[in-house]
């Protein structure tokens, strides 16, 4: 597609998002599989 095959067209874009609103579960990490050590 070439700029010119779009020029003074107008395109729409319908996005629809579902199951918004679901329940999440964030749980820190087990303490002895971390570190505070920066790699490098």
């Amino acid at each position: 597609m070439n700029r010119g095959d779009v020029e003074g067209r107008t395109i729409t874009v319908d996005s629809r998002y579902t199951a918004w609103g679901a329940k999440v579960s964030v749980k820190a990490p087990d303490p002895r599989t971390v570190t505070s050590k920066l790699a490098g």
